[in-house]
């Protein structure tokens, strides 16, 4: 009897032994879970931010690009502008030698008409004279 209470002693001591490794084991076993859906969860992060710097980066790419865009066109504009304000300076210039060619002309008709009158005035006179 005696010796049956310590053999079931024995065994009870060895079960519990074994029960305490177990749990052990179970605890690192959910630890080392814990610890690889943590590490999912890291790696899951480090992609979604790799995700969204390479948005960002593409984004800024295509703002960067619509800034040159944009730089451009109103160089372009600038261009342009000035192209209008020569062409009309050449115009405005061109107004000037044309209407300075009309008054120039005006006057040497003028001047012509004037020079007719002034040697008919001189021949009367001297027709006058002779007489």
């Amino acid at each position: 009897n005696c010796n049956q209470i310590i053999g079931q002693n024995d065994s009870i001591k060895e079960n519990e032994l074994r029960a305490a490794n177990l749990r052990r084991e179970l605890q690192k076993l959910q630890a080392k879970a814990a610890q690889d859906s943590f590490n999912v969860q890291i790696k899951t992060t480090q992609d979604s931010l790799l995700q969204a710097e390479e948005k960002v980066r593409k984004r800024q790419m295509e703002i960067d690009l619509l800034t040159k865009q944009i730089e451009l066109q109103n160089l372009k504009l600038i261009e342009l502008e000035q192209k209008i304000n020569l062409q009309k300076r050449v115009i405005y210039l061109t107004m000037i030698v044309v209407l300075m060619i009309a008054l120039s002309l005006g006057l040497i008709l003028r001047i012509r008409k004037l020079n007719k009158l002034l040697k008919e005035a001189h021949k009367k006179i001297e027709d006058l004279k002779i007489k």
